[in-house]
């Protein structure tokens, strides 16, 4: 499944790389340029880059793999 803008997912639990934010579920507010070779996206309107690859699940669909 294509992450588009409104779906929410849920950050990878690894406090180790994602510090405040492991575990938590976030809502897809931007598609961001693709950061080098990854798709890349604004989440809950701040100012950071998160890739397909930080999320753990598509809480909106959780039985389809991300892309």
């Amino acid at each position: 499944m294509k992450l588009q803008v409104g779906m929410k997912v849920r950050i990878k639990n690894n406090p180790k790389d994602y510090l405040f934010e492991a575990g938590k579920v976030k809502t897809i507010t931007s598609h961001l340029p693709d950061f080098g070779k990854k798709r890349a996206f604004g989440l809950d309107g701040d100012e950071g880059i998160w890739c397909v690859e930080d999320f753990s699940e598509n809480v909106s669909y959780p039985n389809l793999p991300m892309q």
